[in-house]
């Protein structure tokens, strides 16, 4: 009796604590365009949670919310994309993008040496 009293407790132990994080990947969860630049006359102005990109690593989609694709027709519309990673890079609606993580924001680009775009995004909480 002395000896499955102590596995009897670590059996519920385990059971009731909370199940890690499922995805390790930094990418999974909600983001916040901040800052959309590529050579054009003028930046687009966005304010805070006009744009959500949200990552869903589990099932590799991205669900995109953007409540101002009228006004600024050449960022990404909103509507769910099948979405691929390989090293840095990341494929979706077609496109190939490289992709990075800096100072805990989330920067997508595709040749900005040579004026393409440059998305930052913040992680939404």
């Amino acid at each position: 009796m002395k000896k499955i009293l102590p596995i009897l407790f670590l059996a519920v132990l385990c059971c009731a604590c909370p199940k890690p994080n499922s995805s390790d990947n930094p990418l999974e969860g909600k983001w916040e365009m901040k800052n959309y630049s590529a050579f054009m006359p003028e930046r687009p102005v966005i304010n805070s949670g006009e744009i959500i990109w949200t990552f869903n690593t589990s099932i590799n989609k991205l669900d995109v919310a953007n409540q101002i694709e009228d006004k600024y027709t050449f960022i990404q519309k909103s509507g769910t994309y099948d979405y691929t990673t390989n090293n840095d890079k990341i494929t979706f609606d077609g496109q190939t993008f490289d992709y990075r993580f800096k100072n805990g924001e989330l920067i997508i680009s595709d040749k900005p040496e040579l004026d393409g775009p440059m998305i930052t995004f913040k992680r939404v909480e």
